[in-house]
């Protein structure tokens, strides 16, 4: 793991006026901060930047500030572990979602978002921008859910903070191998530490696709079903709709699946419908005509459901050897369609 140390502000090295200057001057052009300190804002230790692969290193010893930080629109790092080591900050993350760091109080949050963060008191930090992660949690971290607050006991916290203090002496004396191994140790306590976050979140993210599976059954024929009523009703960003029910094939193929196998089971049910009425029902779940449902159907479950419904027709009793059908037609086995649906992305 090679280090570069590209940013230092040394407090001993610049007055004490140009402090705030200096740490403005090094921000991004997506942020900006201002002082909260009743008296000269001033850095309290040195400010530190380090690159390193896959991560951004940056610690930090500072007076009172609030400071703030646009939607990225450019891809960036992925994560942002924020470890306070003295004093406490909040984060606000999208204008809405709030989450403090402080001792024995670790976050783990998106990056990239829209972020607003205030420290009232002067507040001493390292923070770790991650590229690409190896925290198992990461991956449930979205809009809706964009930071996950991991609370310590004293003596597993006294651990983190060793871990931090010699990794940054390590980035400081270029010891590569030793800065690496501190790292990667932090990482992997990280990821032990949030693996129960994951494991709920999972739980509540497959009861969620349950929830939604029922709702769009109950809702099959509602002229409005969609996505922006699915994401209203259970209250996700469209991203987070699409990546829960992609293991169906995604929303929207999953949503056209079942009003396919709905209409067809009542067809099944009602062999006997008069031509109007079955352009009826067809219309009542959204196709144009029986044609357009009969192409959909065999484009979805690969079986034409003419050759269904009449085999059904027949087992019932309802055709003989004289009216030009097999008698020995029997109905195709077809599994549940919705198994049969390959994956797409929406």
């Amino acid at each position: 793991m090679k280090v570069s140390h590209y940013l230092r502000l040394d407090p001993t090295e610049l007055p004490q006026e140009e402090h705030f200057a200096h740490w403005q001057a090094g921000l991004g052009r997506d942020a900006s901060v201002r002082s909260l300190s009743p008296i000269t804002w001033e850095l309290l230790g040195d400010f530190e930047v380090w690159q390193v692969p896959d991560a951004v290193i940056t610690t930090a010893y500072l007076s009172p500030f609030e400071y703030q930080r646009r939607r990225s629109t450019e891809p960036q790092h992925t994560l942002a572990l924020v470890i306070c080591l003295k004093g406490e900050m909040t984060l606000i993350y999208n204008h809405e979602v709030i989450a403090r760091a402080s001792e024995r109080n670790i976050l783990l949050g998106a990056a990239d978002l829209d972020l607003t963060v205030v420290a009232e008191k002067p507040v001493q930090y390292t923070v770790i921008y991650l590229n690409q992660s190896a925290i198992l949690a990461a991956s449930t971290i979205s809009d809706v859910l964009p930071v996950i607050e991991i609370a310590m006991t004293q003596g597993l916290w006294e651990v983190v903070v060793g871990a931090v203090q010699q990794m940054q002496v390590a980035l400081r004396r270029r010891d590569d191998l030793g800065a690496r191994a501190l790292f990667r140790a932090l990482e992997s306590a990280i990821d032990e530490l949030t693996k129960p976050h994951f494991t709920a979140r999972e739980r509540v993210d497959g009861d969620r696709v349950m929830a939604i599976a029922a709702f769009i059954d109950e809702h099959v024929r509602h002229a409005d079903l969609g996505v922006d009523m699915l994401c209203e009703r259970f209250h996700m960003s469209r991203a987070t709709l699409y990546r829960q029910m992609q293991h169906v094939g995604g929303v929207k193929r999953y949503m056209q699946a079942r009003r396919l196998a709905r209409c067809f089971d009542e067809m099944r049910k009602n062999p006997d419908l008069e031509s109007g009425y079955l352009r009826a029902l067809v219309r009542s779940y959204h196709f144009r005509s029986f044609g357009d449902f009969s192409s959909r159907y065999q484009q979805y479950f690969g079986v034409d459901p003419v050759l269904l419904l009449r085999a059904r027709h027949l087992e019932q009793g309802g055709g003989t050897e004289g009216d030009g059908q097999d008698p020995g037609f029997q109905e195709p086995i077809v599994q549940d369609p919705i198994l049969k649906i390959p994956p797409v992305v929406d």
